[in-house]
């Protein structure tokens, strides 16, 4: 899998001046954690991105997992003919995102999506379908192509 994306200056200024809430004092709260060695900008391990995008000359609607780092660099992708598939795989899944909390494990027992609607909501942390509204006027194009593994650069 290779992704070509121009949207990563929108979403990466979007989510991140999402994740940085501004307190009552004024003052800014952070809310990055240090993980194995690297700098996580909220408790997940990854967040499904949400958006429209071109595959084999095809439009198709694509949830790229992302690591949760500055850069949001893919660590896959999966693509949909519609929005709404998008939408209802990216509810059975978001709410198993891994979390540096929990050991870098999912949670332990399933939760429903509005469940974990409202952990966000109480950790002050946006779900992926309002990373999407707050990203989509903002979109550049994205363009997934499959490529074999010998095909890759070592």
């Amino acid at each position: 899998m290779q992704i070509h994306s121009d949207s990563k200056k929108h979403y990466s200024c979007a989510y991140l001046c999402f994740l940085t809430p501004v307190m009552r004092d004024g003052s800014q709260e952070e809310i990055m954690k240090l993980w194995q060695g690297q700098l996580y900008l909220d408790d997940r391990l990854f967040i499904l991105d949400l958006q429209q995008a071109k595959k084999d000359g095809q439009d198709v609607w694509a949830i790229v997992t992302r690591r949760n780092v500055k850069g949001f660099p893919p660590r896959r992708s999966d693509t949909f003919q519609t929005k709404d598939e998008a939408v209802q795989y990216l509810k059975q899944v978001e709410p198993s995102v891994p979390r540096i909390s929990l050991g870098g494990k999912s949670p332990s027992t399933t939760i429903s999506y509005k469940e974990y609607v409202n952990w966000c909501k109480s950790e002050k942390l946006p779900t992926s379908i309002q990373i999407y509204e707050m990203n989509k006027q903002n979109r550049g194009e994205l363009i997934i192509e499959d490529i074999d593994p010998d095909e890759l650069e070592v």
